[in-house]
C-alpha cells in the first residue's frame, strides 16, 4: 500500500523538478537552474506541496484504478493547487526565480503534462496480469460471494482465481470459478500461482482444513481472514462477521490517554486560529439566513457524544423553523424542509462551521464519528451490532465515514457508516486525522455527499 503511494509520489516530485528545469532552461535565455532552487529547504517545500495537492485530490487512491478521464481532471486540479501553493511559498521565501511572471503558467503546463503522463503509465502497468495480486478464496457462502463481487466489480489490482468450497457448501460445480475441494488446496494454490488465500466462511468451527492451510502458509502464500481482507481492501470493518473477541485479541482500538491528549491539542491548534479567521463571516451568513426564511440564524440540537453523554450541537439553521413539527426524521434527497440558503450551506458545509465552538468546548473533535440524535440511537443499537462502540471517542465535525460515504438517512446507511467509523477508531492517529481533513477539503471542493 505505502510502497505504491511512495512510488507515485516520487514520480510526481521528479515530474515537478523536470518541469521546473524545462521552464527555467527554455525561459529568458537561462541555461541552468537558478542558484539555490535545489536547496534542502526548497526541495522539502516542493515535495510537501506535491504530496499535499495529490492527497487532497485523491490521485494516490488505493481502493481502485483511476482511469484517463478522471485522472485528467484530478491532475489539472492538483497541478493548479501545487503551482499556486509553490508560487506563494517561494514568494514568501523570496526565491528569485519565482519573481518572473512567466514561471507559474509555464511550470504549470509542464508539470501537468509530465505528471499526467507518469500517472497514466504507472496505472496502465497496474492492470498488467503479471502485476495483479492473485487471490484464491476458501469458502463459497455469502461472505465468499461478497468477496467475489468486490474483486469483479470494475477494474482492480486483484485477480480472483476462484473458490475452493467447504464440504457442505453446495456450490455448483459448473461454476467456472469452482476450483475443487479443500483436500486439494495446496495443489490448487500452486497450480494457480495464488499469492493469497482469503478464508471466507460464515462459521469456521470444524470447517477449516488446518493441515492444508498450514501447507500453503509454509509455501509462502498469505492466509487472510475475510474481515481483515475487507478491512485492507475497503478501509472499513465487516461488522457482520466479527465478534467481541475480534476487538479483544485484534490489533488497534487502543485509545490511550496519550492519544486523547494529542488529539485534543491538535484540535485546539487548528480550531482557535480557524475561528479567528471565520468569525467575521458569521454575521453575513446569519443575515442571509434571516433574509431567506423566518427563524433564528443558529440552530441547536441534542446529540449523543463520547461515553453516551448528551450535548447541545450548534449549527447554522438550514431548514425551515417548523421542519420537525410532525416529529424527528432523517433528512432525505431533495428534502422540501431545506431552505434555499440552507441548500447552499449544506453543499459547502458552511452549516457545520459553528461546531468549531463545540470542539473548543470539548464536546467534539475535528475528526470522529458524526454524533447522532438520541431519538435514533435506541433504534440503531437494537438493529446494528457494536453500534455503541462508536461512542468510545468524541464525535467529529468530519470523519472517515463522512468522506467515504454519502449522506445517510436509514438504518442501512447507519450500518455502512459504522463500518467506516470502527475502522477509524481501530486505526486512530493524528496522521489519519490529517488525511481525513485533506480528504474533507476534496469533498467540499467537489460538492460530494451533501443533502
Amino acid at each position: 500500500m505505502y510502497n505504491r503511494i511512495m512510488t507515485l509520489f516520487a514520480g510526481d516530485v521528479l515530474s515537478l523538478f523536470v518541469a521546473l528545469y524545462v521552464t527555467f532552461t527554455l525561459g529568458v535565455k537561462l541555461m541552468s537552474l537558478p542558484e539555490g532552487l535545489l536547496s534542502t529547504a526548497n526541495i522539502a517545500v516542493i515535495a510537501f506541496t506535491v504530496f499535499l495537492s495529490s492527497t487532497i485530490f485523491e490521485i494516490y487512491s488505493q481502493r481502485r484504478i483511476i482511469f484517463t478521464k478522471e485522472l485528467l481532471t484530478k491532475s489539472v486540479f492538483a497541478a493548479l493547487l501545487s503551482i499556486g501553493l509553490l508560487s506563494f511559498a517561494f514568494y514568501l521565501l523570496e526565491t528569485p526565480a519565482f519573481e518572473r511572471p512567466f514561471v507559474v503558467p509555464a511550470a504549470l503546463v509542464a508539470f501537468f503534462l509530465l505528471q499526467f503522463t507518469w500517472q497514466a503509465i504507472y496505472r496502465s502497468m497496474e492492470l498488467h496480469p503479471r502485476i495483479k495480486q492473485r487471490i484464491l478464496v476458501f469458502g463459497s457462502g455469502e461472505i465468499a460471494q461478497r468477496i467475489r463481487n468486490l474483486l469483479t466489480d470494475g477494474p482492480q489490482r486483484y485477480e480472483l482465481l476462484g473458490f475452493v468450497p467447504s464440504e457442505d457448501s453446495g456450490i455448483n460445480e459448473c461454476d467456472p470459478l469452482f476450483r475443487g475441494v479443500a483436500a486439494d488446496l495446496p495443489l490448487l494454490a500452486r497450480e494457480l500461482r495464488a499469492q493469497s488465500i482469503v478464508v471466507g466462511l460464515e462459521d469456521r468451527r470444524g470447517k477449516l482444513p488446518l493441515k492444508q492451510l498450514m501447507a500453503c502458509k509454509f509455501a509462502g502464500i498469505d492466509i487472510v481472514e475475510a474481515p481483515i481482507f475487507f478491512e485492507s481492501f475497503m478501509n472499513k470493518v465487516l461488522v457482520e462477521n466479527i465478534s467481541p473477541s475480534w476487538f479483544i485479541y485484534g490489533s488497534g482500538f487502543r485509545v490511550t490517554a496519550l492519544k486523547r491528549a494529542c488529539k485534543r491539542c491538535f484540535d485546539l491548534l487548528l480550531v482557535a486560529p480557524s475561528l479567528l479567521l471565520i468569525l467575521p463571516v458569521f454575521p453575513i451568513l446569519a443575515l442571509l439566513i434571516k433574509l431567506d426564511s423566518a427563524g433564528p440564524a443558529f440552530y441547536t440540537q441534542i446529540r449523543v457524544g463520547e461515553n453516551n453523554k448528551a450535548f447541545r450541537l450548534i449549527k447554522f439553521r438550514s431548514m425551515r423553523q417548523d421542519a420537525e413539527a410532525m416529529g424527528a426524521k432523517w433528512s432525505e434527497e431533495n428534502d422540501p424542509r431545506i431552505t434555499r440558503m440552507g441548500r447552499f450551506m449544506r453543499k459547502t458545509r458552511l452549516d457545520e462551521v459553528p461546531q468549531l465552538f463545540n470542539v473548543l468546548l470539548g464536546h467534539m473533535s475535528l475528526v470522529g464519528p458524526r454524533p447522532e440524535r438520541p431519538v435514533f440511537i435506541d433504534e440503531l443499537k437494537a438493529s446494528i451490532p457494536f453500534y455503541d462502540e462508536r461512542h468510545i471517542i468524541k464525535p467529529g465535525i468530519t470523519g472517515w465515514a463522512q468522506v467515504c460515504y454519502p449522506y445517510g438517512s436509514s438504518v442501512e446507511d447507519a450500518l455502512e457508516k459504522l463500518r467506516y467509523d470502527l475502522f477509524y477508531i481501530k486505526h486512530l492517529s493524528l496522521l489519519f486525522d490529517i488525511r481525513i481533513i485533506l480528504k474533507t477539503i476534496n469533498v467540499v471542493i467537489m460538492g460530494k455527499g451533501a443533502r
